[in-house]
């Protein structure tokens, strides 16, 4: 990079400054000698270029999620997998202090997600800033929740408590909101949770469709007028507000997301001959 795209980045990122303000008191603007600013249309182009060789020297797979960064590693017994994973933290942290760039060690954490019961409660030691890293059960990734068992029990009753919470706060507005915006709360509020990652994480067993559907059910008795929910039948009900059943948004996210990674790396042509 020279001329002047250089010369308009240097002006981009030269003699800024930031302030902090709490109620009627401004402080005094300091220098802003890292970062970017917040809301410029440039801001993540740049900083995706900036951490964009995070992975570089990496030995394990790892995924690049914005500022999210995760490390995965295979191995047969947990000294190995110990040695790898720690190796590339070293990487990670060499990287960051050449790039003035931290690793928040509290939201760090490890999990292992097993194949075979022993090498579960044998110990690893993973250090990042000469701290030990957590060992957990489950963690968020992305909004998913994974269990190191990887049935997906966690993410199923986060998703079912949300989606009750919320039907019952949607239910206190019953009165005073037309069908046509209850409808829309109802998209955006509730079943955009089940939505989110219901591909990856929705098979899960038949009782715990049933179990989204009750909600779902719920939900729609308080958004439908009172004439169409005396009938018994669930899938008449859900019928009337145009809702898929669990089980049927499963199957309906699944299709175009199996196609679209298969499609990745196989040609539309020969998708079409199979």
């Amino acid at each position: 990079m020279k001329g002047k795209i250089l010369n308009f980045f240097k002006s981009y990122f030269t003699d800024r400054t930031i302030v902090v303000e709490n109620g009627k008191f401004i402080s005094d603007p300091q220098p802003l000698d890292r970062g970017e600013p917040q809301g410029s249309s440039l801001s993540g182009w740049l900083f995706i270029t900036y951490i964009n060789d995070t992975s570089k020297n990496l030995k394990s797979k790892s995924s690049l999620n914005a500022d999210d960064v995760a490390l995965k590693s295979i191995a047969k017994d947990m000294k190995t997998l110990q040695e790898q994973l720690q190796q590339d933290m070293d990487r990670l942290q060499e990287w960051c202090k050449n790039n003035r760039m931290v690793i928040n060690e509290d939201k760090t954490k490890i999990v292992i997600f097993k194949s075979n019961r022993k090498i579960i409660n044998e110990e690893i030691t993973i250090e990042v800033n000469k701290k030990k890293i957590e060992r957990a059960e489950t963690f968020k990734y992305l909004g998913v929740l994974l269990d190191h068992n990887m049935n997906w029990e966690a993410q199923y009753s986060s998703v079912s408590n949300k989606m009750t919470q919320r039907v019952l706060l949607i239910s206190r507005h019953k009165n005073s909101i037309s069908y046509k915006w209850m409808s829309v709360l109802s998209s955006a509020l509730v079943l955009s949770i089940l939505d989110y990652c219901f591909a990856v994480w929705g098979t899960i067993a038949k009782t715990k469709y049933e179990r989204l559907d009750n909600i779902k059910i719920k939900l729609a008795k308080i958004v439908l007028p009172k004439q169409h929910v005396r009938s018994k039948d669930k899938f008449y009900i859900l019928e009337k507000v145009n809702w898929l059943t669990s089980q049927e948004r499963y199957e309906h996210t699944l299709i175009p997301f199996v196609f679209r990674h298969t499609a990745r790396n196989t040609s539309y042509t020969q998708l079409m001959k199979k």
